[in-house]
């Protein structure tokens, strides 16, 4: 992992409210979430079911020479890495919605 976890929250960094509310609701809130490690292996994931969390392929099976890495996220769809030397890109398309 490379960037920040999105937290519960909505946020990378946890945010302490301090609106007046019943202490119950307050003690569940002030819990602080604490996310993974930056820079953990893909295979340090929780897993869904049956399936792992990532898949990786080859983007050409004729030439690996000019191939890239694509690593695509089976938690979160529309969630993809690209990898070629010392080059790599991320991308995003979808509504932030979990599998």
């Amino acid at each position: 992992h490379h960037h920040p976890h999105v937290l519960q929250q909505g946020r990378c960094t946890f945010f302490k409210t301090s609106d007046s509310k019943d202490e119950e609701e307050e003690d569940e809130e002030d819990e602080e979430e604490v996310s993974p490690h930056l820079l953990t292996d893909l295979s340090e994931d929780d897993t869904l079911g049956a399936h792992d969390a990532w898949s990786t392929k080859l983007s050409s099976t004729i030439s690996s020479k000019f191939a890239h890495v694509i690593v695509r996220s089976n938690r979160w769809p529309g969630a993809f890495a690209f990898a070629k030397d010392d080059r790599y890109a991320n991308l995003y398309v979808g509504f932030g919605l979990k599998f």
